[in-house]
Parts: C-alpha cells; structure tokens; sequence
C-alpha cells in the first residue's frame, strides 16, 4: 500500500502548485516502494536460512526421502526471497549505508531520466520518497546550488522522514514543498514568461 492516498497526492499536487506559483522554479515528487530490489543480501539470507532449514529437517527425520527435502527448499527459498523483499524485513537484513546509497543512486537517476536537470534556470528539484527504506532524497539542480547552496536540505529530509514514520507522509511532503518554495521564491523569483515545464503530479514509479 501506498504511503499517499489519491486525496493525500491531491494535496501534495497543490502544494507543488503553490510554490512554483511564487518562483521559477521547478519540483517533482515522486515515490517508489523501494530503490532496489537487494538481489545479494536476499540471497545470501535466503541460501543461509534454506540450508540451515535443510539441515535440521534431515537431523529430525533422517528416514525422509530426499527428494521431499529438496522441493520443500525449494518453496522455502521462494518464500525467504518474497519475505525478505517487504519492508520491515528488508531494514533489518540491509546494511543501512547500503539503503542510503540505493536511494541516492535512484535520485540521481530520475533527476536525469524525469529531465529534472533540463529546466531553463536550471532550478529543479527533485522530492523522492522510497517507501521500503523509509528514506528520503531532495536533489536540487545546479541553478539552486549556485544561489542557494546546500543548506537546510537535511532539515528537510528530516521532517518528510518523521512524517511518513508517524504516518503523515502527505502533511510532511506539504509542509516541505511550503519551505522549498520560500526559499525558491527569494532565489528564483517568477518570471511574467515562466511556463510550468514539469509536471506537479506525485509520481509513483517502479
């Protein structure tokens, strides 16, 4: 399930909406179940707990054909795989840097893929939300480095993080789109030929 309901991305719709409205610039959010899907670690756990399983089977019925022990691993394999790929379970068995940089590679990747880097002022900025890690990524284009700096993002990140945990994610997303905004407006201030070059829709991507 979605941490946004169709009226929650409504909400986060008009909140995008609000701050282009009072700047140049440009924001897309976007909220994927998960960055990656952590094939090794899965892996790894899974072949442990089938062989260990394996194992113990053969120690408690040594009398049990082994043919029903190997297709028995089998499907134990196929559900260790689908377990440890839901959320919960895939915090605990992924190293959290390797979270982090999975969700930072995803970022970057649709900074890039969603031409986020492509605005006239080059004052894009990209909200990712990844939904399993739990984690957020604000990426902002080279415009707004330039003038703004990098300062206050981890703030940001921060609020949106501590919404989706006290399941707010929607009132999180808003509050943070309100501050980029400001600080967008200061920097980025509305041009009377700005044109809305990227869809202010929440987008929801594999």
């Amino acid at each position: 399930m979605s941490i946004l309901s169709q009226s929650d991305a409504t909400r986060v719709r008009g909140a995008v909406a609000r701050a282009e409205a009072s700047s140049a610039g440009e924001l897309r959010v976007v909220v994927t179940p998960r960055s990656d899907d952590y094939a090794i670690p899965r892996s790894v756990v899974s072949l442990a707990i089938v062989v260990v399983g394996g194992y113990l089977v053969y120690e408690t019925w040594p009398l049990l054909p082994s043919a029903w022990i190997f297709a028995g691993q089998a499907l134990l394999a196929v559900l260790c795989w689908w377990g440890l790929g839901q959320s919960l379970l895939l915090r605990v068995i992924v190293p959290r840097a390797t979270q982090a940089a999975a969700v930072d590679s995803k970022a970057k990747q649709l900074m890039l893929d969603l031409g986020v880097i492509e605005t006239r002022d080059r004052s894009g900025v990209l909200i990712l939300v990844s939904e399993a890690e739990r984690r957020v990524q604000i990426l902002a284009d080279r415009g707004i480095h330039e003038r703004v700096g990098s300062g206050g993002w981890e703030q940001h990140v921060g609020s949106v993080v501590d919404a989706v945990r006290r399941g707010k994610a929607a009132d999180g997303l808003c509050q943070v789109i309100d501050g980029i905004g400001a600080t967008l407006a200061e920097a980025f201030p509305p041009r009377p030929d700005d044109v809305n070059e990227l869809p202010d829709e929440v987008l929801r991507v594999p």
